[in-house]
């Protein structure tokens, strides 16, 4: 399966953990570019045929930051984001947002989806937390109209504060309070909000529990990895 060129520029190195077992045992590497050793992961069991193909092609490949699974013009995700997605690790603001992005794409054009919800890109509520209200107005024009948003009867805004992913809800413009099942002392957060995220928009009721991440993962992993050529499938 092959996959994008490297972007010219300079190779960033950080630590990662990763999670490189199916029972979760911890080792670390120094940095990227590695392939991984296994061909297992957590979610393998409970993921689709066709997502693990996709999965275990994907798996083959060296894990950089500046090789791409999924892009589109506004945001891209990078072998190692996805990586650290599928293992256990904590999600990056580039997973987040390519997911906000496909799902506003999907509200626009299914009718099993409420069109009266918008959800805003994670970079929205990072400017109003820096006090950066210059950025929130001139992002928010860009990114829907005046129109769009008066009509929203309610506003999903995904939040990271100290490391931590949180769903703010706005119903008419004003905040509300939901309440929903917390993940534990794990690197969960984003996914149980994207989760949050799909089960309002579905309008179905919020059943995750600790014990479904590892399916999530892999199907969140794979979805972007099945989408690479069409970003919006």
């Amino acid at each position: 399966m092959p996959l994008d060129q490297p972007k010219e520029g300079t190779k960033k190195r950080r630590v990662i953990q990763i999670l490189d077992s199916p029972d979760g045992k911890k080792k670390y590497k120094n940095e990227e570019g590695f392939i991984p050793t296994s061909r297992d992961y957590p979610g393998k069991a409970l993921a689709f045929d066709y997502e693990n193909k996709l999965i275990e092609d994907f798996l083959q490949s060296r894990m950089n930051s500046d090789t791409y699974i999924w892009k589109c013009a506004e945001a891209s995700v990078s072998c190692l984001d996805a990586y650290i997605l599928l293992t256990g690790g904590e999600l990056s603001d580039d997973v987040i947002d390519a997911f906000v992005i496909r799902l506003c794409n999907k509200i626009e054009t299914n009718n099993s989806y409420d069109r009266k919800i918008h959800v805003t890109r994670p970079w929205l509520a990072q400017a109003f937390l820096e006090g950066n209200l210059e950025m929130v107005a001139k992002r928010m024009k860009e990114n829907i109209s005046q129109q769009k948003f008066l009509e929203c009867e309610r506003i999903l805004i995904p939040i990271v504060s100290s490391g931590h992913w949180h769903l703010g809800k706005s119903e008419h413009h004003g905040l509300v309070s939901v309440s929903v099942p917390q993940q534990g002392p794990t690197l969960d957060c984003g996914i149980f909000m994207i989760e949050f995220i799909n089960s309002i928009v579905e309008k179905r009721s919020i059943t995750i529990s600790k014990g479904d991440c590892a399916k999530y993962r892999a199907k969140f992993c794979a979805a972007l990895l099945y989408a690479r050529d069409s970003p919006f499938l």
